[in-house]
């Protein structure tokens, strides 16, 4: 595993598609690897919270919101996708601008989850 500030930097990052063969399990894919990933670290998380002096909610919940914001990216349509990223020239988005539209649903996931969470 990585430490955690390592991980929500890399779900941040919007060139984390580019460098898929080092993170994804070949035999889940992409989505199926991010959903394992979020089950484990959702599982981890509840039995760390529930030892008798739990610490470190922040975190972790920014985490899991940072993996189902970038899950429920993957979910959207690509012909969604390619109508959001046309430019006004009416040219598509190239790779860049689609990591980057990837990584906004990882920020937005983990801040409303984690605003959640914590009730703020």
């Amino acid at each position: 595993g990585k430490p955690q500030p390592l991980l929500i930097s890399n779900l941040f990052d919007k060139n984390l598609m580019m460098e898929t063969d080092t993170w994804v399990l070949p035999q889940l894919g992409v989505v199926g690897t991010l959903m394992a990933c979020l089950a484990m670290k959702w599982f981890m998380t509840i039995m760390s919270l529930s030892l008798s002096m739990p610490t470190g909610v922040v975190a972790p919940t920014m985490i899991i919101g940072a993996l189902l914001g970038r899950t429920y990216g993957f979910l959207i349509p690509d012909s969604i996708k390619d109508i959001l990223l046309t430019n006004a020239a009416g040219e598509p988005g190239n790779e860049e601008e689609y990591g980057a539209f990837m990584a906004r649903f990882a920020i937005i996931g983990a801040a409303s989850f984690c605003a959640a969470v914590c009730r703020a």
